[in-house]
């Protein structure tokens, strides 16, 4: 029963943080038609190799002398939510250590009472009743990292393998219990390498979107698709790929 309560939680608080959008159907892309041309001949080239820091910087350029092409970007609005188990376990790569997620019994309990008291009421009565029972930023918060670890993680593992371009590995230390140390909210890192060098750049507190945009800009889309099915122009996300790849704009001395 309390999972049931928490699905029914997860639909009304993503209306409530990022607004309601239509569910069924998988999430897509795709580009305006009559801007399809256009579009796919600005795309930036494959990469079939290891590419230099410097070199990765150029095409971070290249992505900047693109213009604004986010009107041409469109993206499918619908998508089922994706909803983790109100509890799973995080085995260690390195240590074989487990460590168990779930959600918080008092605060499910809490949810609860606060749907049956206002069952038959209007969903803004019944958020306001969540709030007044618990705090929602808290479950959210609770309800992405079961998202990130049971789902997730596993999928961030498979796409890092396929990107183009540069080497990057996963820090997943942060999510064990024997690992982590004193972390008091648990992320996930990335660490980049470049061609020809012994440097590398750490990039903490790294999420799913973030690996998917690292991905799709080294495979030369213009484009991703986020996790409520909305699509993004890239070359409006430059400062983030800045702090995830270990480059900038700024000209090379």
């Amino acid at each position: 029963m309390q999972y049931l309560i928490i699905i029914a939680v997860v639909v009304l608080l993503s209306c409530l943080f990022s607004g309601c959008r239509q569910q069924g159907g998988e999430r897509s892309a795709t580009v305006n038609d009559q801007a399809q041309a256009e579009v796919e001949a600005e795309k930036l080239p494959q990469l079939d190799r290891l590419i230099t820091r410097d070199q990765l910087q150029d095409r971070l350029e290249e992505l900047a002398g693109l213009g604004d092409l986010s009107p041409f970007v469109v993206g499918a609005m619908c998508y089922h939510p994706a909803m983790p188990p109100s509890r799973t376990e995080y085995v260690c790569p390195e240590c074989g250590e487990k460590t168990i997620y779930a959600y918080d019994e008092d605060m499910s309990s809490g949810m609860e009472e606060a749907i049956n008291a206002n069952v038959n009421e209007s969903r803004e009565t019944l958020i306001a009743a969540f709030r007044d029972s618990y705090n929602p930023e808290e479950f959210m918060k609770q309800h992405k990292m079961l998202l990130l670890v049971d789902m997730q993680l596993e999928q961030c593992r498979a796409m890092v393998k396929e990107i183009k371009g540069v080497s990057i590995t996963l820090d997943e230390s942060q999510f064990c219990g024997n690992c982590r140390g004193e972390v008091e909210e648990p992320a996930l890192g990335i660490v980049v390498t470049y061609a020809g060098s012994d440097e590398y750049h750490n990039c903490k507190r790294v999420c799913y979107e973030d690996i998917v945009l690292i991905k799709e800009f080294l495979d030369g889309s213009i484009s991703y698709v986020g996790m409520g099915g909305e699509a993004h122009f890239i070359g409006d996300h430059i400062d983030r790929l800045e702090q995830l790849l270990g480059v900038t704009l700024e000209k090379k001395e």
